[in-house]
């Protein structure tokens, strides 16, 4: 196939996908349809390379787009798009920075309510889960608010060329926010009071070497004890390469007894297109007892409508 004919049949695909996912009118699915829109802004052919080179880099794109546009630093995007690209890219940081100083302070308090009700048969477990849910909340907001600071850091100004690159960034930030509710558990509980609610326990934090590499993913093996922790689940897991990208999306990881008789994580990769998008650095944040555990996982709801309320929003932009 040559270059020419790989492009028109990726943009053929792509444009396939798009109508699908307008059609629909599931508001989950806009972040897929923004992708697809994104794809087809750009101008595979200006990238200089051959059939084999446009194969890679589609492959890229699909697999992470920040490392798309980090590799692929030309002009890809028309001057005429600059202007609205960068307008809703902006609104979208807006609305983040101003979630995030919503979840740093008080925005726990909307959810009390639907927190009460759903542990109406105890005022001892109804106090603990709500400050459970604060100190998430809370520790949610750090999360943004962070990962906005090093985005001003790597980008100082936009323009033309790294409009598309800040701009996956902070759909990253939004894409992930389910996933790093428990990021900074640990750090809340350190800086204030919620009672009687314990930290998350660190089971894995270091670099990952060959001999974790298993199947089509990795494990590493932990120190928690297999016997007596079968309901733990992993509060937060963080897998990032150079110190910066973060790999969540193409890995799917979980909890698994392991024959020396601890638990292992086993983290395996969800499709081809990250077969190259290797981790460097592993964290694992997990309950540190069996009620713990329950506790946190009784709130998954509450918090899976909350994030998907604001990626709902974001993706209005």
């Amino acid at each position: 196939m040559s270059l020419k004919d790989f492009i028109k049949n990726e943009v053929e695909i792509a444009k396939f996908k798009l109508s699908r996912l307008d059609k629909s009118g599931r508001r989950y699915k806009a972040r897929l349809a923004d992708t697809e829109r994104e794809f087809l802004r750009i101008d595979f052919a200006a990238l200089g390379c051959d059939e084999s080179g446009a194969r890679e880099a589609v492959k890229l794109f699909r697999a992470s787009r920040a490392l798309f546009y980090l590799k692929h630093k030309d002009q890809l995007i028309s001057s005429d798009k600059f202007l609205d690209i960068k307008k809703s890219t902006l609104n979208r940081k807006r609305y983040l920075v101003k979630k995030s100083n919503e979840l740093s302070s008080g925005y726990a308090v909307g959810y009390n309510n639907e927190i009460n009700n759903l542990f109406s048969y105890s005022d001892i477990i109804k106090k603990r889960q709500i400050a459970r849910f604060e100190c998430g909340t809370k520790s949610l907001g750090k999360y943004i608010s962070d990962k906005m600071n090093d985005i001003y850091k790597d980008i100082t100004e936009l323009n033309s060329n790294n409009i598309l690159y800040a701009r996956s960034l902070i759909d990253g930030i939004a894409l992930n926010l389910r996933k790093k509710w428990y990021l900074n558990y640990n750090y809340i509980l350190s800086k204030e009071s919620f009672g009687k609610i314990k930290p998350l326990i660190v089971a894995v934090d270091r670099p990952l070497n060959d001999g974790d590499v298993y199947d089509d993913g990795y494990r590493i093996l932990t120190n928690i004890k297999k016997i007596g922790n079968e309901h733990m689940k992993i509060a937060c897991l963080d897998l990032t390469r150079d110190g910066r990208e973060d790999m969540l999306g193409y890995s799917y990881a979980r909890l698994s007894g392991d024959i020396d008789g601890h638990k292992a994580v086993r983290i395996k990769r969800l499709n081809e297109n990250s077969s190259e998008l290797n981790p460097d650095r592993v964290r694992v944040l997990v309950p540190g007892t069996r009620s713990e555990s329950i506790s946190l996982d009784s709130l998954g709801p509450i918090i899976g409508s909350v994030c998907s309320l604001i990626s709902e929003e974001y993706h209005s932009f």
